[in-house]
C-alpha cells in the first residue's frame, strides 16, 4: 500500500518540532481530526491494481494536552493497519499535509481512513474518511468525514421545546395532535439510522430504518396528528437510534387521555436497557486471561477456527465480546453462559478502547 506521502510528512514534520508552544484551549471536543475543506478522492484502475488518491490530508487540532497522541488507522475491505500512536503536532489550529494514495487489486473496494485522537492511552476521537468505488471515477469526488467521540451518547432525539399534545372529541374519532416533531442530534456517524415508533394503546408500528438526516445540530418539523376510536388512550411517540443496526438510544414523548385535554410533555431519553437475565447456572464463564476486542466490521459467526465452517449468526460491527482462545488467524469468543463459543477472523477485531484497550492476543498465521 502506498503510504509514502503521508509517512514522509509526518515523520519531517514531528522531527522539526523540537519544542510545543502553550495556548489557550477551546472549549468542547478534544480532537485532532480531518478537516473538512472539501477533500476529493479518485479511483483509477491502472496496470494490475487500481488507484485510490487523496487531494490532500490536512486536518484540525482542538482543546488538546501537549501530550495527546493520536493513530493512523488504513481500513481496507474491512481489514485494517494502524500506524502510531504519534504525539500531536500541536493543540489547536490547523494543519496542512499533502496528496495521499494507496493500492487495491480491484474493484469493488472500501477504504476508511481513521484517526484516533487519544489522551492518556485511552481513544476520545474518531474521525473517518470513507471511499468507495465500483469503477473509475469521471471526475473527482467529494469525501465524506464522519466524526464520533466514543463515550459521548449518539443520537437523534426529541428537542425540549415546549412540546404540548392535544385530545380533542372529534366526530366518530379522538384526534391527537402534537405541536411540533423538531427533534436533535449528536456524535453521530454519517450512516446512523432512526425509526419512528407509534405506540398506540400498547400496539406498535415502526417505520424505516432511515438514514439520519444530519450528525450534529437541530432540525425542526411541523405538527403531528393522528386518530383513536375512543376516550381513554395512550400514546407514545419513540424515536430509536441505530449504529450499525443496533438500538443506542430511545426518545419517547408519551400522552394518556380519559377526555379533552391539553398536555405539555417532556422527553423521556435514555440508553435502551437489556432485559434481565434469567438466574442460571453459568456452564462457560469467562476464562482467566482473557481480553475484550471490538469486531470493526460486520462478520458471519463460525463454528471452529476455518474458513468453511459458517453458522447463521451474524455478529455486528462495533460490538464487544471476550476473546477466550487463539489459533490459525482466529479469535474464540465467548458469547453467553448457556451459548457454545463461536469463532471470527483475528484481523475483523481490534482493541476495545471503551474497556482499557488492551492488546489482542497473537492468533497465529
Amino acid at each position: 500500500m502506498m503510504r509514502t506521502l503521508l509517512r514522509v510528512s509526518l515523520v519531517a514534520t514531528l522531527a522539526a518540532l523540537l519544542l510545543i508552544p502553550m495556548v489557550t484551549q477551546a472549549a468542547g471536543d478534544q480532537y485532532r481530526r480531518w478537516l473538512n475543506d472539501g477533500k476529493t478522492y479518485t479511483c483509477t484502475q491502472g496496470v494490475g491494481s487500481v488507484q485510490v488518491g487523496l487531494s490532500q490530508q490536512n486536518v484540525e487540532f482542538n482543546n488538546l494536552p501537549a501530550d495527546a497522541q493520536f493513530t493512523i488507522n488504513y481500513i481496507s475491505n474491512g481489514v485494517i493497519q494502524t500506524d502510531g500512536p504519534y504525539t500531536v503536532e500541536q493543540t489547536s489550529g490547523t494543519k496542512n499535509y499533502g496528496a495521499f494514495a494507496i493500492s487495491f487489486p480491484s474493484y469493488p473496494l472500501t477504504f476508511e481512513f481513521r484517526l484516533d485522537t487519544l489522551i492518556n492511552g485511552v481513544v476520545v476521537y474518531e474521525s473517518s474518511l470513507l471511499i468507495n468505488c465500483s469503477a473509475d471515477t469521471a471526475a473527482p469526488q467529494p469525501v465524506t468525514i464522519s466524526n464520533i467521540a466514543p463515550g459521548v451518547e449518539s443520537y437523534r432525539r426529541w428537542l425540549d421545546d415546549g412540546k404540548v399534545f392535544t385530545c380533542t372529541q372529534g366526530v366518530g374519532s379522538v384526534q391527537v395532535s402534537l405541536n411540533n416533531q423538531n427533534v436533535e442530534f449528536s456524535n453521530l456517524p454519517v450512516d446512523a439510522q432512526f425509526t419512528i415508533n407509534y405506540i398506540r394503546n400498547g400496539v406498535i408500528q415502526t417505520d424505516g430504518p432511515y438514514t439520519v438526516e444530519q450528525t450534529s445540530g437541530t432540525k425542526n418539523y411541523g405538527a403531528f396528528a393522528d386518530s383513536f376510536p375512543a376516550y381513554p388512550l395512550t400514546f407514545e411517540f419513540r424515536l430509536d437510534t441505530l449504529i450499525d443496526g443496533l438500538v443506542v438510544y430511545e426518545s419517547s414523548i408519551s400522552v394518556s387521555c380519559a377526555a379533552d385535554a391539553v398536555v405539555p410533555v417532556i422527553p423521556v431519553n435514555g440508553v435502551p436497557v437489556p432485559d434481565a437475565p434469567v438466574a442460571q447456572d453459568c456452564t462457560a464463564g469467562i476464562p482467566g486471561g482473557s481480553v475484550q476486542g471490538r469486531l470493526l466490521e460486520t462478520v458471519s459467526a463460525l463454528y471452529a477456527p476455518v474458513g468453511g465452517a459458517a453458522t447463521t449468526i451474524t455478529l455486528a460491527a462495533g460490538t464487544s465480546w471476550w476473546i477466550i482462545d487463539a489459533e490459525g488467524g482466529y479469535y474464540k469468543l465467548w458469547i453467553a453462559c448457556q451459548a457454545a463459543p463461536l469463532w471470527v477472523p483475528a484481523g475483523a477485531m481490534g482493541p476495545n478502547y471503551d474497556n482499557g484497550g488492551a492488546a489482542l492476543p497473537d492468533a497465529g498465521a
